[in-house]
């Protein structure tokens, strides 16, 4: 845990936005070079965007670097934002020199903007201050507490990048969390949200600018739908790295669909290849999103396609490569755990990797049949919360305006070929609405495309709409009422937010198993060491592992064995202290393999004692009987 996981709002919410400003600096100052070399003519919107996407991820490279020379210490970890603006400290002055003038320009072009800009403006600037206020919340969402941030602590605290065969995930690619460790470093949980939301910003940028490059004025509608919806105001604050994979997909794409004559030039594959391995080092499914963008580079370059994806590979391998390498050695599975179900070293493993592929599979959708496909489009319409997640009101009712730019821009055509290829990948994989995406994102720049071929007295009653729809989705999590279909609601954080609540009092409201962690954390020795015997949601408690089987291949208990055999594996390891969720709300939301009543036989028995019990998570001691 870091020091400033349970401070008050205030505290959390400045050293968020330093970490994340300073860190989003830094990205700017490292990608602006390389941007200008490769793209020279590109407008300075783009090249900003693209800066940031692509200099955020050569942090992550950096950091990991350092990992890799166990180097990755807090003071040096967290200062390294501040030295990479320094060495551009000539660059930065030059462009905070003009920052008066631009900020003039933009006020005369708000002044005599149209009444539908301002009002997507409106909605821009209110869901990121929904988003900035959401993530200076301590964090409680699965994800992050489960691995993204003990994955970062642990990087602190190791000083590198340790494989835990207890923790799956910390075998996977690791850029995004890498390029986090420093906002965290600085700020916490608040630190590492803050970043996600600027990797969400900028993503909604690449949709505004490959909007603008269809259709001229429709690049404010693409950014407002983006980040008004409910996916997003769930994601960006909550340190999920769907957002920077997301960002760093459609970077890749921006390039290769704007590079406008230049798809040939050697620099413009080699920045493509960098974006697409960039978003390959952050999540597995980059490896076929790399193969999508390959293909759209190579058509966009013609005759020079053999060329262009000669250096895209080069740049690609150089990006990702390293992280599958490290996966390899240190599971034998270059893409761990999902081949481990043939290629596992033991019987466990391998037994291990088929249950974990299959419930990674099958934990949301609808199935990958042809019926289940013909099916999707009106599933993602009509229940999309049953692929676990919800793109809004405003998209959903977009698909009338995303079909209309297929059927009158021309230049819609490959972005919507794009999409529907995402679509498709996404479909065959793990169908959860977060994996979703890069898609959902190009088809919001359908959407706002769309807009622009209705006639000029449709087109500001719809697009107003659309804007009312995203108003909505912002406004629902403020709303007490509204708590039933709100994303990310602020709502049980006003007491906190006030000063009226401490951090701990408003985590024990928010998580079932917060109150046993903080009685962990204070009653049992500093070396005490836990295993969650179905809950992995660890962050909180101390010297943790997982136990429940469907996550990791270490831990398993034996239910039909005595007691004295089964917690035997635990003792030995000198864990002598288990945690069970049996809060319904928890029990019914993963697979898990407790026998409940040999688990109360052995609490009969005084083979375990519990401790301490909260909201129906119970703190148990193995007692030496049991050893």
């Amino acid at each position: 845990m870091h020091g400033l996981d349970e401070a008050s709002f205030w505290p959390r919410l400045g050293a968020g936005l330093l970490a994340a400003s300073l860190t989003w600096a830094a990205a700017c100052c490292l990608g602006s070079r390389l941007i200008s070399l490769a793209l020279p003519s590109a407008g300075r919107s783009t090249r900003w965007a693209l800066s940031a996407a692509l200099g955020y991820g050569l942090i992550g490279s950096m950091v990991a670097l350092l990992g890799a020379l166990h180097l990755l210490y807090p003071q040096l970890v967290a200062l390294m934002p501040a030295c990479i603006l320094a060495l551009g400290a000539r660059r930065i002055l030059a462009v905070a020199a003009d920052i008066p003038a631009k900020v003039r320009l933009a006020r005369q072009r708000l002044l005599a903007a149209e009444a539908v800009a301002k009002m997507a403006l409106l909605v821009i600037a209110c869901a990121l201050a929904t988003a900035i206020i959401a993530a200076a919340l301590p964090a409680v969402w699965w994800d992050p507490l489960a691995y993204h941030l003990p994955i970062v602590a642990d990087m602190l605290a190791q000083h590198t990048l340790v494989f835990n065969p207890g923790l799956t995930q910390s075998g996977f690619p690791l850029l995004a969390e890498c390029a986090a460790l420093p906002a965290y470093a600085l700020g916490s949980s608040a630190g590492a949200a803050m970043v996600t939301i600027f990797a969400g910003l900028v993503a909604a940028l690449m949709a505004r600018e490959m909007a603008e490059a269809i259709a001229l004025g429709s690049g404010l509608l693409a950014t407002a739908l983006v980040v008004s919806s409910p996916l997003w105001l769930w994601l960006s604050p909550s340190f999920y790295v769907d957002v920077p994979f997301a960002m760093f997909v459609l970077s890749a794409l921006l390039v290769s669909l704007t590079a406008s004559g230049r798809v040939g030039d050697r620099k413009v594959s080699v920045l493509c290849g960098m974006l697409s391995g960039c978003a390959a080092a952050t999540k597995l499914p980059g490896l076929a999103d790399g193969l999508l963008i390959l293909f759209v580079l190579g058509w966009a370059a013609k005759k020079q396609w053999v060329d262009a994806a000669r250096w895209f590979l080069a740049a690609f391998a150089a990006t990702a490569a390293g992280w599958y390498l490290r996966s390899y050695v240190v599971s034998g599975d270059p893409v761990y755990p999902f081949l481990s179900s043939h290629v596992g070293a033991t019987a466990a493993i391998r037994l291990f990797a088929a249950r974990y592929t299959f419930m990674t599979r099958h934990w949301c959708g609808g199935g990958t049949s042809l019926g289940d496909a013909v099916a999707l489009p009106w599933r993602l319409l009509s229940d999309p919360r049953h692929y676990c997640g919800d793109p809004g009101f405003a998209l959903r009712a977009g698909i009338v305006l995303f079909g209309l730019a297929i059927l009158r821009r021309r230049r819609s055509l490959p972005l919507a070929g794009i999409t529907f290829a995402l679509t498709a990948l996404w479909f065959v994989g793990s169908q959860q609405q977060r994996f979703f995406l890069p898609a959902l994102f190009a088809y919001a720049t359908l959407v706002a495309v769309g807009a622009t071929c209705l006639t000029d007295r449709l087109r500001p009653v719809l697009t107003s709409a659309l804007l009312a729809l995203g108003v909505f989705a912002v406004a629902s999590n403020w709303t007490p009422s509204l708590l039933r279909i709100a994303s990310n609601s602020i709502v049980p954080a006003f007491a906190y937010i006030e000063g009226k609540q401490a951090a701990a009092d408003y985590l024990s409201s928010r998580l079932e198993s917060f109150d046993t962690a903080r009685y962990s954390r204070s009653q049992l020795a500093p070396d005490a060491r836990l295993v969650l015997l179905d809950d992995v949601r660890g962050y909180y408690f101390p010297s943790a592992v997982w136990g429940n089987p469907f996550y990791q291949p270490v831990w398993h208990l034996d239910w039909t064995a005595s007691a004295g055999k089964r917690y035997r594996s635990l003792v030995a390891r000198r864990i002598r202290y288990i945690v069970v969720n049996a809060n319904p709300a928890y029990v019914g939301r993963t697979p898990h393999d407790i026998e409940w009543k040999v688990l109360a036989a052995d609490s009969r028995s005084k083979a375990i004692t519990a401790l301490y019990s909260s909201d129906g998570v119970t703190l148990y001691e193995i007692m030496r009987s049991a050893q």
